[in-house]
């Protein structure tokens, strides 16, 4: 009998202490999710003109805090993509009438944050792909992306070179092709590259005449600059096109500075097709599938962070790179250079 009331009251207290604890366990961790939100810069608390001052951490937990009281689900609804894992637990274990709409909701937040893992998991893969053949000196030399994108190399590149540098080129892929078979095999590059770039050509023209058509400008009225305008404009000159077999492939004479900037720009496009998945000649499934370029060496990072300090110390001094992994570190990079071009 001792034994059995004993077990009774022990189970009595077992139960009154989770009783007790649960709901405190839930305050503490409704109080962190909105501290966790307040603090956070991506959500959209209200509406706000243009000009207005941010709005305070102290305002945000405000805001936060009485749509938590009028309604979870609209919490949830409007702030769910930003949470933890542990947040997102909380709502399902208190869901209260709204269980429908609450599980609905957490279906959708948890699908979305797994396809953004996939989609990060697939980029870094490419970046490491990416740094590996640059390394061994394969696939994204001048002359293997000048194949591919011709007539991108012949806009940024090719038509700014002077006589004495296109016979350098030529000289140099000469030395590699001096056999009879290399020869040959050279030819029908050459032919089929020159082809591929009045593809490109043709393809280009019809975007552009399509995107006049609707805008209702003059279909007659052709102009192929649109794609060198974003570059900027580098000479009072310019260029009525972009390329023709029929006209001369050197417009304008460059500085130096000039033509190491647009054969910068040819290569930095190079890099972010590839990363994009652009690159059509390109097999993307050994890649994009491969866990093996999921090692990022740390030491690496620690590399690139000294050299971009280094490199832009005034711009880069601004930005937080802890919260950078190696992908954004190098987009941002190429940001930083496009942006010095303008």
């Amino acid at each position: 009998s001792w034994n059995v009331n004993f077990m009774i009251t022990t189970m009595e207290v077992m139960n009154a202490e989770f009783s007790s604890q649960t709901p405190q366990n839930d305050e503490i961790l409704k109080n962190d999710i909105i501290e966790f939100i307040a603090h956070d810069s991506r959500p959209y608390f209200e509406s706000q003109q243009m000009g207005d001052p941010d709005l305070t951490t102290r305002q945000k937990r405000h805001i936060a805090t009485e749509l938590f009281k009028k309604s979870k689900c609209t919490f949830l609804s409007r702030f769910g993509l930003f949470l933890t894992a542990d947040h997102l637990l909380y709502f399902e274990n208190n869901r209260d009438g709204d269980r429908y709409e609450t599980d609905f909701i957490l279906r959708q937040i948890r699908r979305f944050n797994i396809d953004q893992k996939r989609s990060t998991d697939i980029r870094n893969r490419r970046y490491k792909a990416m740094k590996k053949l640059i390394s061994e000196n394969v696939y994204f030399t001048e002359s293997e992306m000048m194949s591919r994108e011709p007539l991108l190399y012949e806009q940024l590149v090719g038509r700014y070179l002077s006589e004495k540098e296109r016979q350098e080129h030529k000289n140099m892929h000469s030395e590699s092709t001096s056999t009879v078979v290399n020869i040959l095999l050279n030819g029908i590059e050459q032919n089929r590259i020159r082809h591929l770039k009045q593809l490109q050509f043709e393809n280009e023209e019809a975007m552009i005449e399509e995107e006049e058509e609707e805008e209702g400008n003059d279909t007659n009225f052709k102009t192929s600059t649109a794609s060198l305008s974003q570059w900027g404009d580098l000479n009072d000159e310019k260029p009525s096109y972009l390329y023709s077999s029929s006209c001369p492939r050197t417009v304008t004479t460059l500085t130096t500075l000039e033509k190491n900037l647009l054969k910068e720009e040819f290569i930095s496009t190079m890099y972010t097709n590839f990363l994009d998945g652009k690159d059509t000649q390109f097999d993307y499934t050994v890649i994009d599938f491969n866990t093996d370029y999921d090692n990022i060496d740390i030491r690496e990072r620690d590399e690139e962070e000294k050299y971009f300090d280094s490199e832009e110390p005034d711009v880069v001094d601004d930005v937080s790179l802890d919260t950078e992994d190696e992908l954004d570190l190098y987009m941002r990079h190429l940001e930083l250079h496009s942006s010095l071009r303008k």
